[in-house]
């Protein structure tokens, strides 16, 4: 992959400060097909609108870890490897909790149970 910058936006001091920042990210939320449900939840959110399930605590680790493990297709090579077995539960979703919890937490992974 090769990367390269698009434009200089300048300091982020002084973007923040003077809401460029905000509304840069706002006018590019459109080309984007993934964070548009955010920014709907966060434009109710700031017009006073409460929005029923949503406290804000729901976006973190698991859900980024969540997507990109959807991206990438580890969730689907690991049902696929799990398929021939006869599992009572959902393996593929413990691999994928034993995998965050490695990534988000220090010490054994017997601790990510419970």
């Amino acid at each position: 992959m090769c990367r390269r910058g698009v434009a200089n936006l300048g300091r982020l001091d002084v973007l923040t400060r003077t809401g460029d920042l905000d509304r840069f990210i706002a006018s590019a939320l459109k080309f984007s097909e993934n964070l548009v449900v955010l920014a709907e939840r966060a434009r109710k959110k700031k017009e006073g609108g409460e929005e029923e399930g949503f406290d804000g605590s729901s976006i973190g680790p698991s859900m980024v870890f969540g997507c990109l493990w959807e991206l990438t297709g580890c969730g689907e090579v690991a049902g696929e490897m799990l398929s021939g077995r006869r599992f009572g539960f959902a393996v593929e979703r413990s691999v994928f909790m034993s995998v965050l919890h490695r990534l988000t937490e220090t010490g054994s992974d017997r601790s990510a149970i419970g």
